[in-house]
């Protein structure tokens, strides 16, 4: 019959349309070893991954994974990041380290964001390990 072409045609369409659409899709599993290096190279200027920050400019990304945006006393978030109310799921932190003025407009954050999926899913990996 001619429902199979359709419906063949339909599921391809359906996958394209989904992998269109990068920001959305759930981080891929990574490499946490892989991700430290990521972070130490992109991350580790303005980020610290020690439970607890050495100073008020400085924000640890120690148990980001699950916590609620701008929820660390003491740190001087951005005004944009404060009124953002994002928990940083997998998900949230995938679109966001894509790109982070996509996710939290006018956010003083000087990264542009990673582009490569297979480097943000390790660096998220990692991020998810600092607990």
């Amino acid at each position: 019959m001619t429902r199979r072409p359709i419906l063949l045609a339909a599921a391809i369409a359906v996958g394209a349309l989904c992998q269109s659409n990068v920001g959305a899709q759930a981080p891929v599993a990574g490499d946490p070893v892989k991700g430290e290096s990521i972070f130490s190279s992109n991350c580790s200027t303005c980020h610290t991954n020690a439970a607890v920050s050495p100073d008020s400019t400085t924000l640890s990304l120690f148990g980001i994974v699950g916590r609620k945006s701008a929820s660390i006393a003491d740190f001087s978030y951005s005004p944009a990041m404060q009124g953002a109310n994002i928990v940083w799921t997998r998900e949230k932190l995938n679109a966001y380290i894509e790109n982070p003025p996509a996710v939290v407009p006018n956010n003083i954050m000087y990264f542009p964001g990673l582009p490569d999926p297979a480097q943000r899913a390790d660096l998220i990996a990692y991020l998810a390990s600092l607990k």
